[in-house]
Formats: C-alpha cells, structure tokens, sequence
C-alpha cells in the first residue's frame, strides 16, 4: 500500500468518483442536458486572444502563492518545507512505476480534472446557485469554493471566477475547460523547470524566506492591471441569461 502508484489511483478514483456519482445524479434529478451545459464554441472565435488570459491567472496565483508561503513559515516553517518538498511527478527511485504514475498524474491534471471541476462549479453550481440567490452571489461563492477546495485560495478564487466570466460570456463550458487544462499545463512546466534549477531551496531556506513575501506583491502587481480590466470588461450585467437557458433558447 505504500506504492505511490496504488494510493494516486486510490486517491483520484474516490475523489473524482464521488464527483461523477454527484454530478450525474443532479444532471439525471433536473433532466439536464449536457448539450446546453457544455454549449457549442463561437464561430470564428480568437482563440489565442482568449487562451492569453493565463498569463495573468498564472502570475497572480504565482504571487499569492508565495505570499501564502511567507506567511504560513511566519507561525510554521515545516509546513512550508512540507509543501515545497512535494512534486507532482515522481522518479524511479521515488515508485516502482514512474511512467505509468506520471502519465496517469499528467492525464488527471490536464485533461479529467479541468472537465470535471468545470462542469461541477461553472456547470452545476453556478446555474443552480444563480437560480437560488442571484448570479453575482453565485459567482462570488462558486468561485470562492473553488478556491477554498484548493490551497492558494485567492489565486483559484480568481482561477474561478474568470472561468466563470468566460462562461457566462460564451456560453460554453468548452473554452474555460481548454483555459483550465493550459493553465494546469503551463504550471507542470514551470514545477519542473523550478525542481531542475533548485529553486525550491528559496521556499526551503530560512535566510531567504523574505524574499517570497516581495516576488509574490511583483507578480500579483503585474497581474492585477490586467485582470481588473478583464473582470469590468466581462462582469454580467443584470439581465444576463444563464449559458444553459441561452444555449436551449437557441437550440
């Protein structure tokens, strides 16, 4: 049992398990259609255009990550040596399986997790929420259970919320759930670029603890211009029509 392989597929069956078990029994409870949940892409839709909003998301959950960090080793130091000592993607010496763990790590991250979480906090609770206290309530508190749901709960509140935006805006859950994936796979990238050039030891080192606290302000500032406009850009207005309503009304 204490083969990493054997306690990932544990882990990811019961969590995303329970999940599917829940989604589909509210999707089967409502008679919903995935086909207006899920909504189809914008003709001549700009891809690149949308897809570069992770550039901010990633600063920005970089930067709140790391002033979590800082202030976490304030009242635990070994918390934050802890956390920064664990990788996603393991090596041989680490599991008996290192190709079949780190693809089986690599399809749950970039590929089940972003459909999965998008249709369950953007799909199912967002609408059902919005219907139960209004939609910019359901945004702040979807996006905010999203967020607690992770660590770096201001940067996936944020994560959340422009998913969010993005669906109501499109009305598909196809495009936050492409945004998601890139998101994932853009921060694998940056994890293993860190763990080859060491740069953990900058969380691990007490002597450079306080350098977290400023890197984390810099990235944050530089993100925050650049969301604020989207978030005003983007914010639904009163009368706004759910994706669900608008992709049946069209359908």
């Amino acid at each position: 049992m204490n083969e990493p392989l054997i306690v990932l597929i544990i882990q990811y069956s019961w969590l995303y398990g329970l999940i599917c078990l829940w989604l589909w029994y509210q999707i089967k409870r409502s008679h919903l259609k995935l086909n207006f949940l899920f909504g189809e892409i914008p003709n001549n839709f700009h891809w690149i255009k949308q897809l570069l909003i992770v550039i901010p998301i990633l600063f920005f959950s970089f930067g709140s990550g790391q002033l979590l960090y800082y202030f976490i080793s304030l009242i635990n130091p070994d918390i934050v040596k802890n956390l920064a000592s664990q990788t996603l993607l393991l090596t041989p010496q680490e599991t008996s399986y290192p190709l079949t763990y780190n693809c089986l790590q690599l399809l749950f991250i970039i590929i089940f997790a972003p459909v999965i979480e998008e249709l369950l906090f953007r799909g199912i609770l967002l609408h059902r929420w919005a219907i139960k206290w209004g939609l910019v309530t359901s945004l702040i508190v979807s996006s905010l259970f999203f967020g607690v749901l992770h660590l770096n709960v201001f940067g996936l509140f944020n994560f959340g919320l422009i998913m969010a935006l993005i669906y109501l805006k499109t009305h598909t859950l196809f495009i936050p759930i492409a945004i998601h994936s890139l998101n994932n796979f853009i921060a694998i990238i940056f994890e293993l670029i860190s763990s080859l050039f060491n740069e953990r030891a900058i969380v691990n080192s007490s002597e450079k603890i306080e350098f977290t606290w400023r890197l984390g302000l810099l990235a944050m500032g530089i993100s925050l211009p650049w969301l604020i406009n989207f978030w005003q850009k983007n914010w639904p207005t009163p009368r706004q029509v759910l994706p669900y309503f608008a992709n049946r009304n069209h359908s």
